[in-house]
């Protein structure tokens, strides 16, 4: 996966609202807007809102958490460092505020700060994101090259969420790179079941693994699967080229070949395209 960082926004429940005081309710307001704009993306719009909150309330854990967000979507690396820290002070038991600030660690390149502060979420044990923690200690460890304890602690993220898909697709690539193929088929066929469906990459690395496998067949289908649902993706290209490649390597022999129905011969042509078919296979002369 392309993307290690795993933030937590936190929104204020409007519920209580009744027992706030005026200058509560406008902090409230403010945060409420500031998070809304930041998950929109609009960085600047949201740092106005989330600052005039933290004005109102400066002691408070979530606002902190959401500026320090803002800071890092801003690229103020010192300043969200600053604020998600406050976030941490305020609330020890802010787990997501940690979360955030490893993150913010290991973008920096930070890792052994970022695996430390990780370490520490893990014996919150209420935690309900336990298995991000685990995926993220995974990247860390690969990071220091060391695929045994990444492969443990995917392990554990997929064991306390099952249908974490992006911790199988990890799982999936290490088995594959150790050519373990029938187990990293599993994990890929696994991470399809969750929303990683929706993820070109997933669909293409479970093809190449069926390759791998020599089940063409039903490589063949879900590269075919593949195209048709994200054609508009650099995946399309790619799985038209592994296509390609499917048949010449279940290409059959002269003899097959000569045993083969004309309608069954003028698939094989279709699947390669006349043109690849006749460079490939000009000597065969059939």
């Amino acid at each position: 996966m392309k993307s290690f960082t795993l933030l937590f926004l936190v929104f204020l429940l409007s519920c209580g609202s009744n027992g706030l005081t005026t200058r509560e309710k406008k902090a409230e307001l403010y945060y409420s807007h500031g998070t809304s704009k930041l998950l929109d993306k609009e960085y600047t719009l949201a740092l106005d809102n989330l600052l005039q909150a933290n004005d109102l309330k400066p002691g408070d854990s979530k606002i902190n958490n959401n500026l320090g967000m803002t800071y890092y979507f801003k690229k103020q690396y010192a300043q969200a460092e600053h604020h998600l820290q406050q976030a941490i002070d305020i609330d020890p038991k802010n787990s997501d505020a940690r979360n955030n600030l490893a993150s913010l660690y290991y973008h920096l390149k930070k890792f052994k700060q970022a695996e430390k502060v990780y370490l520490g979420i893990l014996r919150n044990l209420i935690y309900k994101h336990q298995y991000r923690i685990h995926y993220n200690l995974a990247l860390l460890k690969l990071k220091f090259k060391d695929r045994g304890a990444a492969h443990k602690h995917l392990l554990q993220a997929v064991k306390i969420k099952n249908d974490y898909c992006p911790g199988h697709i990890l799982l999936g690539q290490l088995e594959k790179n150790s050519k373990n193929f029938e187990k990293a088929l599993k994990h890929f066929e696994d991470a399809l079941k969750g929303t990683c469906y929706n993820i070109p990459q997933s669909h293409y690395l479970k093809a190449l693994t069926l390759i791998e496998l020599e089940e063409y067949e039903k490589a063949n289908d879900t590269l075919e699967q593949l195209k048709i649902k994200f054609y508009t993706s650099p995946y399309s290209k790619l799985a038209g080229d592994r296509m390609l490649e499917i048949a010449h390597k279940s290409r059959p022999d002269k003899k097959s070949w000569a045993n083969l129905l004309p309608s069954q011969k003028k698939l094989l042509r279709e699947l390669e395209r006349e043109s690849e078919f006749e460079k490939a296979y000009k000597a065969s002369k059939f």
